[in-house]
């Protein structure tokens, strides 16, 4: 009989430790260039002129990015402080999570990249991409910076 208590108190422990890791809080962040809002993951990029999230595409000349299957992550800032923010690689294995359209060239992988000098941000766009040996086939598009990032942390 105490066995099964033990087992059963042991399972209610679990479920609560599950419970709180499932409830990340979300935020809009405005001060997305401070290291202290990382890691983090990000549910939505927002401009004045739009937003890009699971449900809603941007559109960027004549580029649409589109949210993949998976919500991009960010690195984590306090490794990468001084760097480019960079959405769309899915860590840890290096996966680019976000999906750039184009008429005339169809679809391709693609990664926004956020400087913390404010007026620097840009699309990049992949027709080919393997982080294993290093090698990509890029076109870079410069974009406004973003007003604010959605981040669930």
């Amino acid at each position: 009989m105490r066995y099964g208590a033990f087992v059963g108190g042991l399972i209610c422990i679990a479920l609560v430790v599950v419970g709180f890791a499932a409830f990340a809080r979300a935020d809009m962040v405005q001060d997305w260039r401070n290291p202290v809002n990382y890691p983090a993951r990000v549910l939505a990029v927002i401009w004045n002129s739009g937003r890009l999230d699971a449900n809603s595409p941007m559109k960027f000349g004549a580029w649409t990015v589109h949210f993949d299957s998976e919500t991009p992550l960010v690195a984590d800032l306090t490794e990468l402080f001084g760097k480019p923010l960079q959405i769309g690689i899915g860590n840890p294995k290096a996966q680019i999570t976000l999906k750039c359209s184009n008429a005339i060239v169809g679809e391709r992988r693609c990664v926004l990249i956020f400087g913390f000098n404010p007026d620097r941000c840009s699309l990049d766009t992949y027709s080919y991409f393997d982080i294993s040996v290093g090698q990509a086939d890029m076109q870079l598009i410069d974009i406004p910076c973003p007003t604010a990032l959605d981040l669930q942390r």
